[in-house]
């Protein structure tokens, strides 16, 4: 298996690592609406160093989970950011930097991140930023 979506289920750290582990050939994941925090989301991307693109989406994590995880899932060509309270522009630059793969950005519901602040960033970015 290559792709799974586990977007809107009650997923969470022990269950996401769980996949993890036991995919870790997986191109693809999914897992906006899960309850995932930034303990289970760096324990499960260790076991994910092939993974192209990533829909994460989750109220409990935060700049350090985000900014953690990237440094292992350095092949990430599409990453896409939904209902992240706590994630601000500081992770996106961040995130922007790390990733030389990166060809999308999504960020939606993130309510820490503004529109002005993507915009700022457009201007100096390889990747392509969809803001919703």
């Amino acid at each position: 298996m290559t792709r799974l979506t586990l977007d809107q289920t009650k997923v969470t750290d022990k269950g996401f690592v769980y996949i993890c582990k036991h995919l870790p050939r997986l191109l693809s994941l999914g897992v906006e609406g899960c309850q995932i925090t930034d303990h289970g989301l760096t324990e499960g991307a260790l076991q994910l160093g092939n993974l192209q693109e990533l829909d994460l989406g989750s109220k409990l994590i935060t700049d350090a989970g985000v900014i953690a995880v990237v440094k292992y899932l350095v092949g990430l060509t599409d990453l896409t950011l939904v209902c992240c309270l706590s994630i601000t522009e500081a992770c996106i630059e961040a995130i922007l930097k790390t990733l030389p793969s990166l060809t999308h950005l999504g960020i939606d519901d993130c309510v820490q991140i503004t529109e002005e602040a993507i915009e700022k960033l457009r201007d100096n970015a390889v990747a392509a930023i969809s803001f919703f």
